[in-house]
C-alpha cells in the first residue's frame, strides 16, 4: 500500500508531459536499436549483481560467484565486440565513444553514481531499523538531503557560466566525500540531528554534480548528439548506482552489524568521490563555447 500514492502522482505527471510537452516526433529515421548492445550489456550487469548478491551466503570462493564474475567479463568483452560491428548504429556510437571528454565525464559519474542511491536507502534503513522510527520518519529523514539537492541543482545552473563546469564538478566531489565521510562514523547511538549535516553536504554535492555533468556531456559531443549523448549519461548514472547500491549492500550484509556496516560502505563511498574528484580536476571539462 506505501507505493499505492505513486499511482496518482505517475497520472497526473503523465497527463502534464502529453498536455506540454510538444510532439517533436521525427518524420523519418533509419536509424535501428541496438538489441544485441542493450542484452550483453544488461546480461554483464546482470551477472555482476547476482555475485554481489550470493557472495553474502556463499563467499567470494564459490564456484557460482566466480561464474558469475568470469561471465560479467565475458559479456563486457562482447559489448565491446558488439559495439565494434554497429558502429554508428551502435549503443554507444564510435563518435561519441571516442570523444575524450566525454568519456571521462562518463567515468566521472559511474564513480559518483553510488553515493545517491546508497543515502536514499541506507539512511531510512538505519533509521527504522536501528532507531526504530516509522517508515514516514525515516523518508522524512531525507528531506534535508532532498532540499539540498533541489537548492544546489538549481544553483548549478546559474554559476556554470560564471566559473565554469570544472570547478563545479570539482567542488562537488569534494561536497560527496565530505559528505559521506561525516555519515560513515554512525553507529547504534547515532542520534538523527547528527545526520543533518552529513545529508545537507551529499545533497548538496550531487545537486551540483548531477546537473552541472550532464551540461558537460552534451556540449562536448556534435549537437547531433547531444540528446543521446545525455542518454547516454543516465545510463551511467543508473547502471552505476545499481552496481554500487549492490556493492554497498553486499558490505552492509556482510558486517557484524547495520552500523559498522554503513560505516565500512559510506567510507568506500568517500573514496569513490575522491578518485572521482581527481578525474574531473584533471580530465573534465566542458566546450568553452557553451560559457558566456
Amino acid at each position: 500500500m506505501d507505493f499505492f500514492i505513486n499511482l496518482p502522482v505517475s497520472v497526473i505527471a503523465l497527463y502534464v508531459c502529453w498536455r506540454v510537452i510538444p510532439d517533436d516526433s521525427p518524420e523519418s529515421c533509419d536509424e535501428h536499436i541496438d538489441y544485441a548492445g542493450i542484452t550483453s550489456l544488461s546480461m554483464a550487469l546482470l551477472a555482476l549483481l547476482l555475485a554481489f548478491d550470493l557472495v553474502v551466503d556463499v563467499g567470494f570462493k564459490s564456484p557460482l560467484v566466480l561464474g558469475l564474475i568470469i561471465a560479467f567479463f565475458l559479456f563486457i568483452c562482447l559489448f565491446a565486440f558488439v559495439e565494434n560491428r554497429v558502429g554508428q548504429q551502435a549503443l554507444i556510437p564510435p563518435d561519441v565513444a571516442g570523444n575524450r571528454r566525454f568519456i571521462f565525464a562518463g567515468i566521472a559519474t559511474l564513480l559518483i553514481s553510488a553515493l545517491f542511491f546508497a543515502g536514499l536507502f541506507f539512511i531510512p534503513q538505519f533509521l527504522t531499523n536501528i532507531r526504530n522510527t516509522s517508515a514516514m520518519q525515516a523518508g522524512m529523514g531525507l528531506i534535508p538531503m532532498m532540499l539540498s539537492f533541489s537548492v544546489f541543482g538549481f544553483l548549478a545552473g546559474k554559476l556554470y557560466d560564471v566559473i565554469g563546469a570544472k570547478k563545479i564538478v570539482s567542488a562537488a566531489t569534494l561536497l560527496m566525500a565530505l559528505g559521506m565521510y561525516i555519515l560513515s562514523h554512525i553507529h547504534k547511538d547515532t542520534q538523527y540531528t547528527s545526520l543533518i549535516p552529513g545529508l545537507v553536504i551529499l545533497g548538496g554535492g550531487i545537486g551540483l554534480f548531477n546537473s552541472t555533468i550532464t551540461t558537460v556531456a552534451i556540449t562536448v559531443v556534435d549537437e547531433s548528439r547531444a540528446s543521446l549523448a545525455g542518454a547516454i549519461i543516465f545510463m551511467f548514472q543508473i547502471a552505476g548506482g545499481a552496481v554500487g547500491l549492490g556493492l554497498n549492500t553486499t558490505i552492509v550484509a556482510m558486517a557484524k552489524d547495520m552500523p559498522s556496516g554503513i560505516d565500512h560502505a559510506f567510507t568506500l563511498n568517500a573514496c569513490l568521490a575522491i578518485f572521482a574528484f581527481v578525474v574531473c580536476i584533471l580530465f573534465v571539462e566542458a566546450d568553452k563555447n557553451t560559457i558566456n
